[in-house]
């Protein structure tokens, strides 16, 4: 199995948008949250939801 280690702007578009892309390729998929920075609180947070319910692993540090 391959890996991918996801970090960047916009936790809320991008970061959101390519792990979700990777975890329906099949990678397991890994977000750095500290590597990682949100448009809004309640976007980040969103986001948060939305990839651990695909199966993100989500790292808080």
């Amino acid at each position: 199995m391959h890996r991918v280690l996801i970090v960047g702007l916009a936790q809320n578009f991008c970061v959101r948008e390519t792990a979700l892309d990777a975890i329906a390729a099949g990678f397991e998929t890994l977000v750095r949250l500290s590597a990682t920075h949100s448009i809004t609180l309640r976007g980040g947070q969103d986001a948060v939801d939305a990839l651990r319910g695909a199966g993100v692993i989500v790292e808080e540090n």
